[in-house]
C-alpha cells in the first residue's frame, strides 16, 4: 500500500472548510453549481418527452393513455437506474479512477521532480 494520506481528511479542516465553504462567494458559487445542474436534468428530461413522443408515433395510435402509461412506467425505472448509477456504478468509477489514474499522474510527476532534481531513485 502506498504512504499518501488520506485527502478526505483534509476537507475536515477548519481552515478549509472556511476557505472553500463558508463566505457569501462560496454560497454564490454552490447557488449557481445547483442552478446548473438543475438545468441539466431539465435538459435531459426534455429527452425522455421525445423518448416516449417518439415511442407514441412508433406505435401510430390514437389512444393518449398510452403515452400516459409509457410516462408512469419510464419515471420509476429511469429512477432506480438513475440511483443504481449514482450509488453502485458510479463509486466504484470513481474509485478506479482515483486509484490508478490519479496515482499514476501523481507518480508521474514525481518523477518528473526527481528527474529535474538529479535523483534517480523512483518510489512508484
Amino acid at each position: 500500500m502506498s504512504d499518501l494520506t488520506n485527502p478526505y481528511s483534509e476537507l475536515n479542516k477548519p481552515e478549509v472548510r472556511e476557505r472553500y465553504y463558508e463566505g457569501i462567494r462560496n454560497k454564490l458559487i454552490r447557488t449557481y453549481y445547483y442552478l446548473e445542474h438543475g438545468l441539466n436534468l431539465l435538459n435531459e428530461f426534455k429527452y425522455l418527452i421525445a423518448g416516449i413522443l417518439a415511442f407514441y408515433y412508433f406505435l401510430k395510435t390514437d389512444n393518449i393513455m398510452i403515452m400516459v402509461w409509457i410516462f408512469v412506467v419510464a419515471v420509476p425505472l429511469l429512477t432506480v437506474a438513475g440511483w443504481f448509477w449514482l450509488h453502485k456504478a458510479k463509486r466504484s468509477l470513481e474509485y478506479f479512477d482515483l486509484k490508478y489514474t490519479h496515482t499514476n499522474i501523481f507518480c508521474l510527476l514525481e518523477r518528473i521532480g526527481q528527474w529535474r532534481a538529479g535523483i534517480s531513485l523512483f518510489s512508484c
